[in-house]
């Protein structure tokens, strides 16, 4: 899915705690553009995020780019969620079976519709379109 989006959209949050690649290794496709959502522009230049070739890696402040027509992916949790609600169109997770100490509630309201489900190994992946808060 990488390889085909326009703009793949995280959080400043997860560039500083996750210290992410997101390319396309298993693929070996081309590695999406990426923006940054974040109020401080704070990263550490040295992650693999930064160092792949041929992307760019934008820092945002505002989500006013979301306004032109594109395919963005959107990789991120509550704040994220939270932030783009009334900007969604379709949701697309993906459930493994495993239950862990960690808080798996986004927080939010959303009213969706289920389009599609399909099993991947041991994850379950649910297609959902946005019907509003």
């Amino acid at each position: 899915m990488r390889e085909v989006c326009d703009i793949l959209l995280i959080g400043g949050n997860t560039v500083r705690v996750d210290r992410p690649t997101l390319d396309c290794r298993f693929t070996g496709g081309d590695a999406p553009d990426i923006v940054i959502y974040s109020k401080e522009d704070d990263f550490d230049r040295e992650i693999p995020l930064f160092g792949i070739e041929n992307r760019e890696v934008s820092v945002e402040r505002d989500l006013d780019f979301l306004d032109r027509p594109s395919l963005v992916i959107v990789e991120g949790g509550e704040g994220m969620i939270n932030a783009l609600k009334e900007k969604i169109d379709w949701i697309l997770m993906y459930q493994t079976p495993k239950l862990s100490t960690n808080n798996l509630t986004y927080n939010t309201v959303m009213n969706l519709q289920f389009l599609h489900q399909k099993k991947i190994d041991v994850d379950l992946m649910i297609w959902s379109r946005n019907f509003g808060y």
